[in-house]
């Protein structure tokens, strides 16, 4: 049998050649730095990219709802895989029920942008979804019309958060916490590309609300707005520009955006929108000359009803 050797003592013939090195006047050489017998890990912040596991033991406590969107520098990831959980529309699955839906939905809306695209003062490819009520499901209707519009060929569409106060849509899209819409009429200096996010759909970009003001009336009313709004459109004549704005009875800034686009997608919550609180909130709108109506939660008629919630 071959005689084992004493493990080599690395340490200690390391510090040898540097005594050794110092006598000699030589430089000393790299070391091997000690190795701890027993390496503890380095902590590290959770980041979006890679969120911390959780333990088995706080296996009982709700699990937090997963983020539909990353966020990555100037552009957002949205999670398509989220998002189709969640009942959104996504570029991978338009060969769904909701994705016919919102072809239907969207058709008259494109036609009419289309028709005045050449006329100078036009404003029909300014769009705006609102609705009655809080919880109409407008935020649900305005994301899946603009995921729904960027399908198209050669058409780019710009979604702007409007609802500065719940930003549904900001939350959703994952970019609530980011400047936008309000920090641009704050400041006369700013532009709309200054807060222009672009998404991982190639003819989608988002504006956020930003920061929640108690003003955000007195601004959108603003020549400031008006300005802006009259800049974007002309700008970007090839391209739709949704607003999704507060329902029209909960807050007073949809009927004040009512002046500056074109056309309205109204959403109607169905078996919850009565036919008064509708004819008063249309009256607020009237400014805005072409009115469509989406009819949301609509209970099926029968099993061929391929589309169950659509109305125009």
């Amino acid at each position: 049998m071959t005689e084992k050797k004493p493990p080599l003592d690395l340490v200690s013939r390391a510090a040898a050649r540097l005594e050794l090195d110092n006598a000699q006047n030589l430089p000393p050489k790299s070391q091997a730095a000690p190795i701890p017998a027993e390496p503890k890990p380095l902590p590290t912040a959770p980041s979006i990219e890679s969120p911390a596991p959780q333990s088995d033991q706080a296996s009982a406590k709700p699990a937090k709802p997963r983020p539909a969107a990353q966020q990555t520098g100037s552009t957002v990831e949205l999670d398509f895989v989220q998002f189709q959980k969640d009942g959104f529309l996504t570029p991978q699955f338009l060969s769904s029920r909701i994705a016919e839906e919102f072809r239907l939905i969207k058709r008259p809306l494109l036609r009419i942008a289309s028709d005045a695209r050449h006329e100078e003062d036009s404003i029909n490819h300014v769009i705006m979804v609102t609705s009655t009520h809080p919880e109409d499901g407008k935020s649900f209707i305005s994301t899946n019309l603009a995921i729904s519009m960027a399908s198209e060929q050669d058409l780019f569409v710009l979604v702007i958060d409007a609802d500065i106060k719940r930003k549904g849509l900001s939350r959703r899209l994952g970019v609530s916490d980011r400047p936008g819409i309000m920090d641009v009429l704050l400041n006369r200096e700013g532009s709309i590309s200054d807060v222009m996010v672009r998404t991982n759909i190639p003819n989608l970009a988002i504006i956020p609300a930003g920061r929640e003001i108690a003003e955000a009336t007195e601004l959108f009313a603003s020549q400031r707005m008006t300005k802006l709004v009259s800049d974007v459109a002309s700008r970007y004549k090839d391209r739709i520009i949704i607003f999704d704005t507060p329902p029209v009875l909960a807050a007073s800034e949809a009927s004040v955006l009512a002046a500056h686009v074109g056309q309205i997608a109204f959403v109607v919550n169905s078996g919850a929108t009565s036919k008064r609180s509708l004819a008063e909130a249309l009256r607020l709108i009237a400014v805005c000359p072409n009115v469509h109506f989406v009819i949301n939660r609509m209970m099926q008629a029968g099993a061929d009803d391929r589309f169950g919630y659509y109305s125009y």
